[in-house]
């Protein structure tokens, strides 16, 4: 079985809702990346913090480049953008988890 964290559609949304240099075209659609897993178990700790780090990662990529730190408004902007997309990949997170219990139970 192929898996996919659906947390994409999350950091997209979290990239659309940025605004400022880190916004996309009005042209274009809103960035994204697509989280795999399937390599993963998330029964154990291990599996779980290396999904997180993963869409941490993704967050980063999506929102990004990161800008100069001296650049303090862009930085604002990228950290609400990464902060923002994090948070949108929660529920699609506890959903994978969610049926990974339920596979192991069958």
């Amino acid at each position: 079985m192929f898996k996919i964290l659906m947390a994409a559609t999350g950091l997209a949304v979290g990239l659309s809702l940025a605004g400022g240099a880190f916004a996309a075209p009005a042209a274009d659609l809103p960035r994204q990346a697509v989280v795999k897993y399937s390599d993963l178990n998330l029964a154990n700790a291990a599996g779980l913090e290396a999904l997180r780090r993963r869409i941490n990662l993704a967050a980063r990529e999506v929102c990004g480049p990161q800008p100069d730190i001296r650049e303090i408004g862009d930085s604002q902007t990228y950290r609400a953008c990464v902060t923002r997309a994090q948070a949108q990949a929660k529920q699609p997170l506890a959903e994978a988890m969610a049926s990974t219990r339920l596979e192991e139970i069958h």
